[in-house]
């Protein structure tokens, strides 16, 4: 069984959250990436992959954010 990291990382479409996701991801790394705008995080960091899972997410929404946090384990 794999015990690789995953990050959860909010605010992934721009800023620190962005540049953290991407950093991740060229390491090789796993990123459950959230942000209020999908579009705009696709575009910045690109389409689904193994390694990346980006959702759109109002983290002011606790359902919301354990529906993602199920989402991607």
């Amino acid at each position: 069984m794999s015990k690789q990291k995953v990050w959860f990382i909010t605010g992934a479409s721009k800023g620190m959250g962005l540049e953290v996701a991407k950093a991740v991801l060229a390491k090789g790394g796993k990123v459950i990436a959230t942000s209020r705008s999908l579009y705009e995080q696709i575009d910045s960091i690109g389409e689904v992959s193994a390694n990346f899972l980006p959702l759109k997410v109002d983290i002011t929404n606790e359902k919301e954010v354990k529906l993602a946090i199920k989402k991607g384990f």
